[in-house]
């Protein structure tokens, strides 16, 4: 399995979590249901994710078919742009314990945006 692979999975395993966190998030309405590092795991797992995409891009692979030569470093950008939006919405957490359901919906737009470019790269051959 290429790297590129791995790093889909690893980064929809953290969409998935992530997913779970945000769902308890908005029917928390307050303080947030769960504790810090719950989503910081999360975190790290999206983190990770990404520097496997970083590393993949790093080395030589399979020509890519027409149209999405550039999909694996817009995904790895856009991904890139949600691991920032996930570490502004753990230092608002750690600072002040509540953070407003905005940032949550930019950081996972921003999560699902650059999954749904990897898989169309990934699913392109």
């Amino acid at each position: 399995m290429s790297l590129t692979v791995w790093a889909a999975w690893v980064c929809l395993a953290a969409a998935a979590a992530g997913s779970v966190l945000a769902i308890l998030q908005l029917r928390g309405g307050g303080k947030p249901p769960v504790p810090w590092p719950v989503g910081a795991a999360h975190g790290l797992a999206g983190a990770t994710g990404v520097a496997l995409l970083v590393l993949a891009m790093q080395r030589p692979g399979p020509p890519a078919p027409t149209g999405v030569g550039g999909f694996r470093v817009a995904a790895a950008g856009v991904l890139g742009l949600a691991v920032v939006a996930g570490l502004v919405i753990l230092a608002v957490r750690l600072r002040r314990g509540r953070y407003g359901s905005g940032v949550v919906g930019v950081h996972a737009t921003l999560a699902l945006t650059g999954l749904a470019i990897l898989a169309a790269r990934l699913l392109a051959g």
